[in-house]
């Protein structure tokens, strides 16, 4: 495993990192409300993506097409399409979200109960997203979801139930 080091003026403050599916790119939230692109092969910054506010946790999506960033400070998550390096969505999510748990975008915890703290998480992001995109319908639509029944899987997952 490579170790990287980011030069100051590149990242200021970098805090949450995660790879590429493929291992071909690291993603790097930092201080400067940005995530760095890094080339795996290169170690160096292919491109910075501004953010929301104070950026922490950062996931890639299993099949590697998107990033998802909390923003601590604007109480969002920013999604990003990893083919043209954008943000697509931004998402309102509850206060100051910090990070991603380790099964954060998979399948495999979504049918286990969630305890009460969790639930909240499900009916504010529920909500949240109702209220952006006028609906469920629209929310997964805006979002790139198949359906609702994903979208609600996927943040079911995002809250840790």
């Amino acid at each position: 495993m490579k170790i990287l080091f980011l030069h100051k003026r590149q990242s200021r403050n970098p805090v949450g990192v995660a790879v590429s599916p493929d291992g071909g790119k690291i993603y790097v939230t930092n201080g400067s409300d940005t995530v760095s692109v890094v080339d795996a092969a290169t170690n160096t910054v292919a491109t910075t993506i501004p953010v929301g506010r104070y950026p922490f946790g950062v996931a890639v999506s299993p099949d590697g097409s998107k990033v998802y960033v909390t923003n601590g400070g604007s109480a969002t998550v920013s999604v990003i399409a990893t083919a043209s390096n954008a943000v697509t969505a931004t998402v309102p999510v509850g206060s100051a979200p910090v990070a991603f748990g380790s099964f954060a975008l998979s399948d495999q915890r979504q049918n286990l109960p969630a305890p009460p703290a969790r639930r909240t998480c499900h009916g504010q992001s529920v909500s949240a997203l109702a209220r952006k995109y006028g609906g469920l319908n629209g929310a997964a639509a805006a979002l790139d979801y198949p359906s609702v029944s994903a979208l609600l899987n996927a943040i079911m997952a995002f809250c840790g139930g």
